[in-house]
């Protein structure tokens, strides 16, 4: 022990306790030691009954253990449990034996007193009382199975309280008060038997008065009634969170779960997915299914064409799905020639390249571009309709002008006719006689004919 100097460390009284020299080294103001304090608890004299066992001293607590732990002189004072010989070994001590104080049981002794008839295992409080007509109290609850405590006509074997006159067998019970007062044994928040209490009691039978309702059971779709208590409309089947529409809902297919008002339309599935009551092949909604789905619309994508749509000519749309060529508004095989087509006029369905042309009817049926007034294609309208050609289904008689000057003739083709001096001899359609149109015209050149001087 080291020396402690009075001037350095110095004495602390307590009150209640002995004088305690509490020291502290100057340089490193650390606690160094109690004087007498041989375990270093900090407590010595009459504060430590055991100096060497630091567990005990007087600011310990009392433990069952056999020590003074406080040092109070008292040893394991308030801490023990008591024990009762349980000589039929059933578990439970004998009710008129002394307890025996200690910390553990003592072999042979159980910490209850609760065995009326130690000698007997067949008696403690878990026996079971079934035989109404044997009078040993075999449970020790102060009764034997024959006997009728409350006076209500059963006995204690029957009644399952017999403290009680109003509970017994076939007594009315008032249901939801916590009490089995007729001893059927279930459950009294279960008024309807099915094994499933009332929700308004804490259990999870939606309705307690229908014993066919509760959530094992299994639900009847659309009857109104919510039999398995799931919470969920009976007319969703589907459980998409919209009824059936046969049933006051806007679901018009309750079998299908992806198919109600809140979804989005998948075109040509066959589903009407959001119940809009259109067709599903209609994706234009013009009215008109899709050709490629068995309607007879020609583009599903623009709500413009469809079979009987007004039909633009030649904007290389076929709005009315009609399936002919959008440059042949007469209809008849030939592209309009503006469109690159052969069709010289696509107003007239009689017109077009295939067409057989009638000759002098003032139209190019056939589209060739020769004149209608040429049947013999020789260059030269009939003289029938203003032309110069007297024979206009021959074209080996052309219109011929000789020119006789000093007993020479020189033949000259000439497409129309020229002004001539009077030796000049006219020569058209040799075989046309005097009073044809021909001669006529010839005259009438002659007296329009002006002077010339011609070339020697």
């Amino acid at each position: 022990m080291r020396r402690i100097f009075q001037a350095i460390l110095p004495t602390v009284t307590l009150a209640g306790c002995s004088s305690i020299g509490v020291g502290y080294d100057k340089i490193t103001s650390e606690v160094v030691g109690v004087e007498g304090d041989q375990d270093g608890d900090g407590y010595s004299g009459a504060d430590d009954c055991d100096d060497n066992n630091p567990a005990v001293n007087g600011a310990s607590v009392e433990i069952c253990d056999g020590i003074d732990n406080n040092c109070d002189g008292q040893i394991d004072e308030y801490v023990t449990v008591s024990f009762w010989p349980d000589a039929d070994e059933d578990g439970f001590g004998d009710m008129d034996a002394a307890a025996t104080e200690g910390c553990e049981a003592p072999d042979g002794m159980v910490s209850n007193s609760d065995d009326c008839d130690d000698t007997d295992a067949a008696f403690n409080p878990a026996a079971v009382e079934d035989d109404c007509t044997d009078p040993n109290d075999y449970n020790c609850d102060g009764s034997v199975a024959y006997t009728d405590e409350d006076g209500d006509g059963f006995p204690a074997c029957e009644d399952c309280d017999d403290t009680e006159p109003s509970t017994y067998p076939g007594a009315d019970d008032t249901w939801y008060d916590g009490i089995d007062a007729d001893c059927a044994g279930n459950s009294d928040y279960d008024a309807d038997t099915d094994g499933y209490d009332s929700d308004a009691y804490g259990g999870d039978d939606c309705n307690d008065t229908d014993s066919s309702v509760h959530p094992g059971a299994a639900d009847t779709w659309y009857d109104g009634v919510d039999s398995n208590c799931d919470g969920a409309s009976d007319y969703d089947y589907d459980g998409d969170g919209y009824d059936s529409n046969l049933h006051g809902g806007t679901d018009c297919d309750d079998l299908e779960a992806l198919v109600n008002p809140g979804m989005s339309e998948v075109w040509y599935d066959g589903l009407d997915s959001d119940c809009d009551g259109a067709s599903d092949y209609d994706a234009d909604t013009d009215g008109y299914d899709s050709d490629a789905y068995g309607g007879t619309d020609c583009d599903d994508t623009v709500a413009t064409t469809y079979t009987g749509a007004p039909d633009t000519w030649y904007d290389g749309v076929d709005s009315d799905c009609a399936g002919n060529s959008d440059y042949d508004a007469d209809a008849d095989g030939y592209d309009s020639d503006a469109y690159g087509g052969t069709d010289c006029d696509d107003t007239l369905a009689s017109t077009n390249p295939g067409a057989a042309d009638a000759w002098y009817d003032g139209v190019d049926t056939d589209c060739s571009g020769g004149s209608d007034y040429d049947a013999d294609s020789d260059g030269y309208d009939s003289d029938a309709y203003g032309g110069l050609d007297c024979d206009d289904t021959d074209s080996s008689e052309p219109f011929v002008v000789s020119i006789s000057y000093r007993k020479k003739t020189k033949p000259i083709a000439r497409p129309t006719m020229i002004a001539t001096p009077d030796s000049v001899i006219h020569e058209r359609c040799r075989r046309c006689t005097t009073d044809s149109p021909t001669a006529v015209a010839r005259k009438t050149a002659r007296q329009a004919m002006t002077t010339r001087r011609w070339p020697r």
